[in-house]
């Protein structure tokens, strides 16, 4: 779906600020009542902000398919007529709805207004008569008509991938509805960490990559191109994947002594000692180290004595020990 900004006014929510890495990072919880605008973006709210956004694709969405799956007898859409039909800057709800009934479905088409102001209609069978005084329909001989199709296509929301030697643009297999505008890199890293949190020993890799390529989180090219180096990568340490005696815990809950949830990628237990892991997928950050050292801190502070906390740059194979 197109990035789009979130422009409804006066809309007020409980929000914690997300304080990071900067100065106030050990301070507490701090709810303050902000206004959820565009405005927010870059700011210590921008995390609400995007959850607002996300949500408000999800409203749409549920309000675009209760408006076309609750009609008995007839349905009339009005959208605004696409300017362009880019995919590669994604599509809207009008760009759906015009590629669907223009390229998909046997609809007669007429033409009307003004070339400033066009207007296209799209119909299928005859139009409902109302009689709109008593809201009733008024009598009519007219069959029911539905549309000579043995499926349904689907056109996702996202921008379509390349097709390949020909050239031609295809539909991408699955919706992703992203409410972020971070660069494919970012995505990458994504993918490949939601892949390793299903790892626990290393027979489960292939499983996992599969299983992404079926979400539609990566191409089948794509896995076919991380297969070999999460393998490679995850054989470089066994001792973080061991076959058996250790306890393997991915994306586990900590909750820190100041109230706060922590989760790493990875705590191992193995031989009465534990070592939480990180997975860094992009450029090595300092950062990093007081995130790791904070994870290591509060294991501690559990009742482990030995604690070893390590930065995993998995794509290059560098590993920082904190």
């Amino acid at each position: 779906m197109e990035e789009v900004q979130y422009k409804k006014n006066n809309l007020y929510s409980w929000c914690c600020a997300d304080f990071g890495d900067t100065d106030l990072s050990d301070a507490g919880p701090l709810p303050v009542n902000v206004n959820l605008t565009s405005s927010c973006e870059h700011t210590l709210f921008s995390g609400e902000y995007r959850k607002e956004i996300l949500l408000s694709y999800i409203d749409d969405i549920n309000l675009m398919y209760v408006a076309m799956t609750r009609a008995q007898k007839s349905l009339t859409l009005i959208s605004a007529f696409p300017d362009t039909l880019d995919r590669n800057k994604g599509l809207g709800f009008s760009d759906v709805l015009e590629t669907f009934v223009s390229r998909e479905q046997p609809m007669e088409r007429t033409e009307s207004g003004t070339d400033d102001s066009p207007v296209v209609t799209y119909s299928l069978g005859e139009e409902y008569d109302y009689d709109y005084d008593k809201m009733e329909r008024k009598k009519s001989s007219a069959a029911p008509t539905s549309p000579d199709l043995d499926y349904y296509p689907l056109w996702p929301l996202n921008p379509l991938s390349e097709g390949g030697d020909s050239g031609e643009k295809k539909p991408s297999p699955r919706l992703r509805l992203r409410t972020d505008s971070s660069d494919s890199s970012r995505h990458r890293g994504n993918v490949m960490h939601g892949i390793l949190q299903d790892v626990v020993v290393p027979e489960d890799l292939e499983g996992a990559v599969q299983d992404a390529v079926e979400r539609g989180d990566i191409s089948e090219e794509d896995a076919a191109r991380a297969l070999p180096m999460l393998r490679s990568a995850i054989g470089s340490h066994p001792e973080w994947f061991p076959e058996e005696g250790g306890v393997v815990r991915n994306e586990a809950t900590i909750i820190g002594d100041d109230g706060k949830e922590y989760r790493p990628d990875r705590v191992v237990e193995l031989r009465g000692g534990v070592t939480v892991i990180d997975y860094k997928f992009g450029e090595e950050e300092d950062r990093y180290r007081k995130q790791v050292g904070r994870y290591a801190e509060n294991l501690r502070g559990m009742g482990y004595p030995k604690v070893e906390g390590y930065i995993w740059y998995v794509a290059s194979g560098k590993t920082v020990k904190v």
